[in-house]
């Protein structure tokens, strides 16, 4: 989803929230908090891509580095975006 698409579900839950019904109220709620989530997500995998990319950056900087960290951290990394993806990114 973009942007625009949260921003779109976002506003039709908050149209929803004014209903009469309590379960169409219910249904608001959860479509708020589910676009929370996705933006949760969204920055979360954003923040990861700028860690990774300053991390390989950093790494081609440093020809110099003992073979043993170069190693550690592409695991770190490896590791690090497979606990991502496999919390819904």
């Amino acid at each position: 989803m973009d942007d625009g698409q949260v921003e779109e579900l976002r506003r039709w839950a908050e149209g929803l929230r004014k209903d009469g019904r309590p379960e169409v109220r219910a249904a608001a709620k959860a479509m708020l908090l589910l676009s929370d989530e996705l933006l949760a997500a969204r920055s979360q995998l954003f923040e990861e891509r700028m860690i990774r990319q300053a991390f390989e950056e950093r790494l081609a900087d440093e020809e110099e580095l003992p073979e043993d960290l170069l190693t550690r951290l592409r695991s770190f990394l490896h590791l690090r975006r497979r606990v991502v993806e496999s919390e819904g990114g």
